[in-house]
């Protein structure tokens, strides 16, 4: 069947007439024509293309061999899209796709010009090539951005390319692979055997029949040495090698596995194999183990946070910190730092392996005593001894766990839900990011490793040491609202041990630690211990002013900004602060932050409290389709004092970057703002509303409408202007900037810059050339959303569509479980999409797409798959866990509640946004016009439905409209008329009508309309006017709870889902109870034919009823965790288990709980039980099951309150 469909598609594809048989060889096809003709024309034709890429054709003869050879160049079909008509000829299309690789040929479309949405041309391109996604263009005299699709792109193996340089640089003979992932059979494949010779005509052995992981691969060149392997064991290749220029010598190649019991097996081995005398011998590899932990060098202190489950860990905590204070109170406690670091690296247990030991030794232990008891069941001291070997065993496996998850970073995933393999796999990602960097060294193979690390240090120099601006000036620059009095002594008051404390409890004790080691666990753990000398030298700091080189030290993580990055500057420096540096800094900040939205312009939405950054994106989008239809000066506001206290944290700051785990240099910058430093955002957004102060004082003019006039808009140094399309106003706004730029040194990046100008207007070359922006664009991307004067397609939103792709699809896909895929989804993708949608209004296209997307990865882990079975509607899983649902919301729950979150800041939120929306539009209950955004509709639409939801209440500054709001009584003014006349109201907003505490009433209000403002209070100050459900509470959760009201409640999502319940298991209790399991019964319905018998009992025909509980296998699992089910009289199912665990325990909530996890857990491990007989033929008996249960359970209750009782059930 196969060659079958082979040959009919090579007919298909070489267009051929006569017969065409065809070889059965996968990676070769041997292709005999029966007429010239076809032969002829295969061969002349050019370049062939077959599912997308290359198809290489080589003429047959005598001698011919079906071996790939490896190619310098490939052709490819790439599309130029947007192609000027005054270019689409043979010369101009050959020109522009030169810029590409090599022009080959234009398809038939093309050269007919039949289709003018893009030309789709062969090129011919190499291993450099670098595939530029847009081309530019210059048309008599205007720049012009071509968009450049591939339909495939070819990508170099990394990795083959890598060994070879190594070999080429180093004149190798010889190579060890260790931990590869080769099967065996791949050695039978020629092809396979050729494509990864490293030497010519090379010999090789392996020991992959005997290694599941730890696999080794030797390779030699023959033609100058020989390697005559001796002994081959699962972690080791023994052997000798010979040569014609050096003495026979002895090595050994050994990858150790991480098993203590088989790493004792390894040095057996090892000491077996010791050669007699004094032959040299070289034993080359990963030994997994040193003999102490002071023989450990190299790499970057690192303190782990299981280490704080250690009594060990607190004695040498406590001998440290009670050496008697001397001088400085911060250099002492630095010292003492020190000293704690010190210790602990001579301790046995520094290193996570010693955990992993453990941990083997006490499963090793657990089975001993499990067959023990099987013998002896009642024999109390084996109970006792088993009990508290699982309480160890549970002890360890939970600083195991503490351990993966701190290193993975992955914050949506719990203890006892997470998913190894993918935790695994995300610590390899990271550290093949951090280690990426020694590319560097390979790359830079004729030089030295301190020559390419001198040389990073010199590119880092530079850039943290820029060269000062040449006149700065910063008393010519306006300064804006000044610091008022009552701020200023706050911000420099006593610093307490509360703002100490807070501070270190606010920081997250999983990130990444400065060049010391010590993280916020470390604080946070210990603050009953530490607490009075870390509140004594952060105080030291806030009297003296002094704060010591080393805490101000910051080390530079380099992490590539793509793959295979070769040069420095493809890599982005991330700087790591020292945690003692950051309490310091978090205490200053969160002193700054009250008082940064009182002197930072509003127009600046970055790191200012209670702005939002989408506001800016919807104001923008906003007003771009209106417009379509038609300091340092500043920081001398503070106190001298919190000056000084600035100034020591930002100067005289000295880094040092991390290489392969190991600190390398140590520098002087003069660049004192650093990422990850919490003051910084503050401190750059006062600078940046100094460009503020100086545009708005140099006369540039903005964009207005009424009342309302704005000039552009700040998310941190990201600018967005808007100004009138006049020559005078752009040579305002660059002498603006080069005056900004002169004082600052912040400079405006041309080649990032974009002008967008709306229909018809006549003088863009000349703006252009006043501004010395050339980059004329139809949309924009701000904070990472499309903005356009016109209205945007689909293809705007391809974006978002590519990064959900990419984000479902690869290793995250393949490695977690359904529980870890839902996580997944509502933590990550919903965040990327819940942006997207505050920012903008998603087409029904990237609705549907979504959907499909979302249920083929959360039940599939594909969204590539072809159509499946889905047993559940993505409507009915995106409803709250409280109507039957997963707890994902939909999109149209999520554009619902930013609505309404619009809504209410619209009234009780002094923004850009909020003055926008109130003076162009007046009210959201007033009717939109036809010509109004899509941004405004929607807007209504959501108040429409909502109303019930929203009250006024009557400030003399509200913002809220006479005759449209709902605020007389929960409804409009109109309803107390008493007369059909239109416009009987004048169309303003209440506050005109207020004068104090009083009601000043037109005239043309009536006299029974005046009778109904009398009895509507006025109340003082400036509170919120919109309120929701009477509350001042506005939270997200709320508006998603009403958009879902109608819904009736699920009576039995209590009893999957509480505050101790195991995500993995009661995921798939939700799937048993809503009929989302694939049992025989229900995939006979869909008419899909599978053994009908149950396969845990072979007795009686599978469904959920018979899973849970009827069948005998599931019911002496529940009998045997559960004994109490002894009294039904017929065995149970789900629901009549939940309810009789729900009148049985109601007495006590913990072990009320704890039933409800042990039903949830039996479900989860009969269901895998069922899977693992029916599709992989692995089976356990139910005493196994029952006890994977009970270890599961031992883990899940051990810290409860009621451990106690509930282990004795165990």
């Amino acid at each position: 069947m196969l060659l079958f469909f082979r040959q009919a598609f090579l007919r298909l594809a070489l267009e051929v007439r006569g017969a065409l048989s065809c070889g059965t060889e996968i990676r070769f096809f041997l292709l005999r024509f029966s007429c010239n003709e076809d032969f002829d024309m295969v061969w002349s034709r050019g370049v062939w293309f077959l599912l997308g890429k290359s198809f290489v054709l080589q003429k047959w003869h005598p001698k011919f061999k079906p071996k790939k050879e490896d190619f310098l160049t490939v052709a490819i079909w790439v599309k130029i899209h947007d192609l000027p008509l005054a270019c689409w000829n043979s010369e101009g299309i050959s020109r522009i796709a030169s810029k590409i690789g090599v022009p080959i040929a234009a398809d038939n479309l093309t050269e007919q010009k039949t289709r003018l949405t893009f030309a789709r041309i062969c090129v011919l391109v190499d291993c450099n090539s670098t595939y530029p996604e847009e081309i530019k263009v210059s048309l008599d005299g205007d720049v012009v951005s071509l968009k450049v699709q591939y339909e495939w792109r070819p990508f170099p193996c990394a990795h083959f390319w890598c060994f070879k340089r190594l070999i080429e640089s180093f004149k190798l003979d010889l190579v060890c692979v260790l931990e590869n992932r080769i099967q065996v059979q791949s050695l039978k494949d020629q092809y396979f055997i050729s494509s990864h010779s490293l030497f010519p005509n090379e010999s090789s052995c392996h020991n992959f029949d005997l290694s599941q992981s730890g696999r080794i691969w030797i390779k030699w060149n023959p033609t100058r040495i020989n390697f005559s392997p001796e002994v081959t064991t699962s972690q080791l290749i023994s052997g000798t090698v010979f040569g014609a220029f050096f003495s026979p010598f002895k090595l050994t190649v050994i990858y150790a596995a991480n098993s203590s019991l088989e790493c004792k097996s390894l040095w057996a081995d090892i000491n077996m194999l010791a050669p007699p005398g004094h032959t040299p011998w070289a034993l080359l590899g990963d030994f997994n183990c040193c003999r102490f932990a002071s023989e450990k060098l190299g790499g970057t202190f690192l303190f782990k946070n299981y280490w704080t489950k250690l009594d060990s860990y607190w004695a040498l905590l406590v001998d440290a910190i009670i050496t008697p204070p001397e001088g400085n109170p911060l250099s002492h406690f630095c010292n003492t730092l020190r000293i704690i670091k010190r210790n602990i690296k001579n301790q046995s247990w520094v290193s996570s392996s010693c955990v992993s030991r453990h941990i083997d030794i006490l499963h090793d232990k657990q089975k001993e005593l499990l067959s023990s008891l099987h013998r002896d069941p009642s024999n109390l001291i084996l109970n006792q001894t088993f009990k508290d070997n699982n309480i160890n065993l549970a002890r360890f496996t939970s600083m195991q766990a503490s351990w993966i998850i701190q290193r993975a970073k992955v914050n949506w995933l719990k203890h006892g839900e997470y998913d190894l393999k993918f935790l695994y796999a995300k610590i390899r990602s990271r550290m093949g990011s951090k280690k990426s960097v020694v590319n560097l060294l390979t790359c830079n193979s004729q030089a030295s490793r301190k020559d390419v690390i001198s040389s990073i240090i010199h590119y880092f120099q530079d850039l943290y040491n820029p060269i000062p601006p040449s006149n700065v000036d910063w008393e010519s620059i306006p300064i804006g609202t000044a610091l008022p009095d009552v701020y200023a002594s706050s911000i420099i008051s006593f610093v307490t041990d509360e703002d100490i404390k807070f501070a270190i409890f606010s920081g997250s004790s999983t990130s990444a630690p400065g060049p010391d080691g010590f993280n916020f666990h470390f604080f946070k753990s210990g603050w009953h211990i530490l607490g009075p000398t870390v509140c004594r030298a952060i105080r030291s700091f806030f009297t003296k002013g002094f704060l010591p080189k080393g805490v101000k030290s910051t080390a530079l993580a380099i992490i590539p900004k793509h793959k295979n990055a070769a040069n420095i500057s493809e890599y982005r420096p991330i700087a790591l602060c020292n945690v003692l540096y950051k309490i310091i800094a978090k205490i200053m900040a969160v002193r700054l932050k009250p008082v940064m939205s009182w002197i930072v312009k509003d127009n600046q939405a970055g790191f200012v409290n209670s702005r939002v950054s989408t506001d800016n994106i919807l104001l923008a989008s906003d007003i771009l389709y209106y417009a379509g239809k038609r300091d340092g000066a500043k920081i001398f506001c503070f106190p001298s004092l919190f000056v000084s206290w600035i100034r020591a944290c930002i100067t005289d700051v000295n880094f040092s970057f991390v290489l392969n785990g190991a600190l390398e240099g140590f520098f002087p910058s003069t660049a004192g703002l650093r990422q990850g430093c919490p003051l910084s955002p503050y401190l750059f957004c006062i600078v940046m509303d100094a460009f503020s102060n100086l545009l708005e004082a140099r006369g540039f003019n903005g964009i207005s409408y009424g009342n309302f006039s704005l000039t552009h808009l700040l998310y941190a140094d990201d600018v967005l202007i808007f100004g009138e399309a006049t020559i005078s106003n752009c040579i305002i706004l660059d002498y603006v900037l080069r005056e900004f730029a002169n004082s600052s040194g912040l400079v405006v990046n041309h080649g990032k810059s974009s002008i967008m100008f709306p229909k018809h207007l006549k003088n863009q070359t000349e703006i252009c050339q006043a501004l010395s922006i050339h980059s004329i664009a139809n949309k924009i991307t701000y904070l990472g959303i499309p903005l356009s004067f016109y209205r945007l397609n689909i293809a705007d939103y391809l974006p978002l569509l590519d990064s959900l792709n990419k984000k479902l699809n690869g290793w995250k896909a393949n490695l977690l479980s359904f529980a870890g895929r839902l996580q997944y989804l509502k933590f990550t993708i919903q965040n990327t999409i819940a942006y997207w949608i505050r920012g903008s209004i998603l087409p029904k296209t990237v609705h549907k797409s979504f959907k499909k997307f979302s249920s083929r990865f959360l039940f599939y882990g594909d969204v590539n798959m072809a159509k499946k079975l889905h047993m559940i509607s993505w409507d009915k899983i995106c409803r709250p866990k409280s109507k039957g649902g997963l707890g994902i919301h939909s999109l149209n729950a999520l554009q619902f509640a930013f609505n309404c979150t619009v809504i209410v800041r619209m009234y009780n939120n002094s923004s850009p946004l909020a003055h926008w929306l109130l003076y162009k539009y007046k009210s959201p209950w007033k009717p939109p016009l036809f010509s109004s955004s899509k941004l405004w509709k929607s807007i209504c639409n959501t108040a429409s439905q909502c109303k019930k939801c929203f009250q006024f209440e009557i400030y003399q500054n509200s913002p809220i409209s006479l005759e449209w709001e709902y605020w007389c009584f929960n409804t409009t003014l109109e309803n107390y008329s008493g007369t059909d006349e239109p416009n009987i109201l004048p169309d303003i907003m209440l506050l005109e009508l207020i004068s104090g505490d009083c009601w000043e009433l037109p005239a043309v209000i009536p006299p029974l309309l005046r009778l109904i403002f009398e009895k509507v209070n006025i109340f003082a100050g400036a509170g919120p006017s919109f309120l929701w459900r009477k509350g001042n509470c506005f939270k997200f959760k709320h508006y998603i709870h009403e958009f879902y009201n109608e819904l009736p409640n699920c009576y039995w999502s209590s009893l999957l889902w509480h505050k101790k319940h195991i995500l993995k298991h009661s995921v798939f209790g939700w799937l048993a109870l809503v009929g989302g399991l694939k049992t025989a019964d229900a995939l006979r319905i869909r008419q899909i034919s599978i053994p009908s018998k149950c396969s845990l009992c072979y007795l009686s025909d599978e469904s959920v009823g018979h899973l849970f509980f009827e069948c005998t296998f599931s019911f002496s699992i529940l009998r045997g965790i559960i004994p109490g089910v002894e009294i039904f009289l017929l065995r149970p199912s789900i629901l009549q288990l939940f309810d009789w665990i729900k009148s049985e325990f109601s007495g006590n909530a913990e072990i009320l709980k704890f039933h409800k996890v042990a039903v949830c857990s039996i479900i989860y491990y009969t269901w895998k039980e069922r899977n693992g007989r029916r599709f992989s033929g692995n089976s356990q008996c139910h005493t196994t099951v029952m006890i994977n249960i009970k270890r599961i359970l031992f883990e899940k209750v051990m810290h409860w309150k009621s451990a106690n009782v509930l282990l004795d059930k165990l």
